[in-house]
């Protein structure tokens, strides 16, 4: 059996202390689009459990200038707008915004599987899966009092490997749900592997960090992006090819928090992930959404961890039912 070490706060000190992790697009067709400039306070160190050289596929044949992102650790904790006084009618508020930094979650969360709140260095998160754990599946969700169809979302996500090399599982999405019965028991009904984590019975389409290849399902090569059709009449999530877009392979997507950004306006999707462009424009049709959040899962391969933090999401066209 392959040891497992996991030094969280040792590896998270020496790396904020020199390491630095880029995000590169490789073997796309194209020179992905540099990020913002690192300041000294924002240094493009990594999260703990960061290698020099796992991530970079062995294809690889250009590379792009690094894209600085904010690593855990003190101070790195952006503050979301404070939105839940901006009501629509009777409603509430359609902006859901929140960095995770109380230590117990919202009431507007359901949480399902192995997530949890946690936190480090004063920093809080969403811990999905942990670092090292087979086969497990997690999901963050919250129900908008709304009619809407179109939104706009930004996060932080990180993807932590346990150990430098390996061979990485499984992945981690945001997902809208806009078929199917919500609630708690079809939430937690999710599929491990394959399928990232999302629940089985539910559709609607999602934005996915890939990290395992399936050749079954024509996964392209990994890490990479795609956006996924997730319909339950097809089979379980996972079980059939999903992909509506993709874009990878890519460098540089582990073991530092990246920043995803997501425009859904009028049946188009765009995306970039700390400002290097994932899709631009893609149709997707608008369909009312019933719930909407993340979701991870792990395989029976090398099993990344996963993190969310700093959730804005604003529906766009909210409507009181």
């Amino acid at each position: 059996m392959r040891g497992r070490r996991y030094f969280f706060v040792a590896s998270a000190l020496l790396l904020l202390i020199g390491a630095a992790c880029g995000l590169d697009a490789v073997g796309s067709g194209g020179v992905a689009t540099p990020g913002p400039t690192a300041n000294a306070a924002d240094a493009n160190a990594a999260l703990p459990g960061a290698g020099a050289d796992g991530d970079v596929p062995d294809d690889a044949a250009a590379e792009a200038a690094p894209l600085p992102e904010v690593p855990i650790g003190p101070g790195t904790e952006p503050t979301p707008p404070d939105a839940g006084d901006a009501a629509v009618g009777d409603c509430g508020s359609p902006i859901i915004a929140d960095n995770f930094n109380t230590g117990t979650l919202a009431a507007r969360w359901v949480t399902t599987g192995e997530a949890q709140p946690g936190s480090d260095f004063g920093n809080g998160f969403v811990r999905m899966i942990p670092a090292g754990q087979d086969g497990k599946v997690a999901g963050l969700f919250t129900r908008p009092g709304f009619n809407a169809t179109s939104f706009t979302a930004s996060f932080r996500y990180a993807a932590e490997r346990p150990y430098t090399f390996g061979t990485w599982s499984d992945g981690i999405t945001f997902f809208w749900i806009t078929s199917g019965a919500v609630s708690p028991a079809t939430l937690a009904d999710a599929v491990s592997g394959a399928g990232l984590g999302i629940p089985r019975t539910l559709g609607g389409y999602a934005l996915a960090l890939d990290a395992y290849r399936n050749m079954n399902i024509a996964d392209p090569n990994v890490p990479s992006f795609s956006l996924l059709h997730v319909d339950p009449t097809k089979g379980a999530p996972g079980a059939y090819d999903w992909h509506v877009q993709s874009i990878g392979p890519f460098s540089g997507v582990y073991d530092a928090w990246r920043t995803i950004t997501i425009t859904f306006s009028g049946g188009k999707l765009s995306a970039d992930v700390s400002g290097t462009t994932l899709f631009q424009n893609v149709t997707i049709p608008a369909a009312p959404i019933f719930a909407l959040g993340f979701t991870a899962a792990t395989g029976g391969a090398d099993s990344l961890g996963f993190f969310v933090d700093t959730v804005n999401i604003q529906l766009t066209d909210a409507v009181c039912p």
